[in-house]
């Protein structure tokens, strides 16, 4: 009599995970806690304790993965970056695919800066930024995860404009235009709650982004 599926998934043997894998998913359930204690209590208010609750393990699992409180949370920074970058790659990756004209780009370019930065993410990270970077050590490595995590979006949008015919050193700045632009307005939203003023001065460094590859491409 043939076996079913139900009987045949009972009697395949279990996989047992691997120290590293295990290790691996303490980890990721340690940089989750840690991420979601942040967004509730911001820098200031984060305990080790208190992730450790939220991860459901023993107060001093997050001390045994990283030496330190600070470098817990540079690494629930970086978690935080990776995941927020990572939505920025697929969404621009989607855009350029269907994307043929130079304004077509700039405009998705702005609107993938607005989704990246007027995001809870972001002003969690950079809570953690501004407590977290009173040491040099600290800022070296901020400064390198940024760089890292960062970088590879952004040439992905200079890459496509100087596939459309705009010079690299252009390409290059108005990128870095749109997203200093979009970061320093979605600040200033945690000082003024202005979002009329903040779309229309947004959609002046749009027009300043247009003229500035217009002129490139004349010359």
């Amino acid at each position: 009599m043939p076996t079913s599926r139900a009987e045949d998934s009972r009697t395949e043997p279990r996989r047992h995970l691997s120290q590293v894998e295990r290790s691996e998913q303490m980890r990721e359930r340690l940089l989750d806690a840690a991420i979601e204690v942040i967004r509730k209590r911001g820098y200031l208010g984060f305990t080790t304790v208190e992730a450790a609750k939220v991860a459901g393990v023993t107060r001093g699992a997050p001390l045994h993965y990283y030496k330190s409180t600070e470098a817990y949370l540079l690494a629930a920074l970086e978690h935080l970056f990776e995941s927020a970058q990572g939505r920025s790659r697929q969404s621009a990756a989607e855009s350029l695919t269907s994307l043929s004209s130079v304004d077509e780009v700039l405009d998705a370019l702005l609107a993938d800066a607005r989704a990246s930065y007027f995001h809870n993410d972001f002003f969690a990270g950079l809570d953690v930024m501004i407590g977290a970077m009173r040491d040099s050590d600290t800022r070296g490595l901020l400064h390198e995860i940024d760089t890292r995590l960062r970088h590879p979006v952004e040439d992905m949008w200079a890459d496509h404009l100087t596939a459309l015919g705009v010079p690299w050193d252009v390409a290059e700045t108005v990128v870095w235009m749109a997203y200093s632009a979009v970061r320093g307005a979605a600040i200033r939203s945690l000082v003024t709650d202005d979002p009329d003023r903040i779309d229309a001065m947004l959609d002046k460094s749009l027009a300043l982004l247009r003229t500035t590859v217009k002129d490139s491409l004349q010359e």
